[in-house]
């Protein structure tokens, strides 16, 4: 997937034009929007690949989940903009990996086939979507809300331990290891 970065209020904006005009062309959203041609084109596209727009001819529509999405984010209601979002897949795949476990950027890219501007416009949708987007140490993560078992959690902790453990950092004992880098083997 190739795509150029786009903020989440650039999209509103691109999806009020199309209401607000009832349908609207590429010069449209190059004259408002004060972009050039191929931006404009990009930025509908992007929104099209969305399912947030229609395309009829040369005019751009607001398709059900263009509204529901537009609305979602004028009311501020974020629970509302994720659900919007989790139906575009790229969306999805990010957040279902993310849910699981903690990756780089890198990993992401390999998971899915993302480009890295993609994976990185994805991350900034869900910092926004989810109050649980956590970025530590270089990885992505949404923190679970309820705590795991404390069997399971000791078994990933001694796990983490003896993985970093096996060798030392600055001269320093091995028996002794960073806390953040446990968190990031263990979230």
């Amino acid at each position: 997937m190739n795509m150029r970065p786009f903020t989440l209020s650039r999209l509103v904006d691109v999806i009020r034009l199309v209401r607000v005009l009832h349908g609207a062309r590429v010069e449209d959203i190059k004259e408002a929007l004060m972009v050039n041609r191929d931006r404009a084109v990009e930025l509908l596209s992007q929104a099209e690949e969305m399912k947030l727009l229609r395309r009829d001819g040369e005019l751009y529509y607001s398709t059900i989940l263009g509204n529901t999405f537009f609305e979602a984010y004028i009311n501020g209601d974020r629970a509302k903009l994720d659900e919007v979002l989790n139906e575009y897949k790229p969306y999805y795949a990010v957040k279902s990996i993310i849910s699981q476990k903690s990756v780089s950027v890198d990993e992401l890219k390999a998971l899915t086939n993302l480009t890295e501007v993609a994976v990185e416009m994805i991350l900034r949708l869900l910092q926004y979507t989810c109050d649980n987007f956590c970025f530590m140490n270089g990885k992505v993560f949404l923190s679970v809300r309820e705590l795991p078992e404390l069997a399971e959690f000791y078994s990933a902790l001694r796990k983490a331990y003896f993985e970093l453990s096996k060798s030392s950092q600055w001269g320093c004992s091995n028996s002794f290891i960073r806390v953040d880098k446990i968190a990031v083997l263990v979230c």
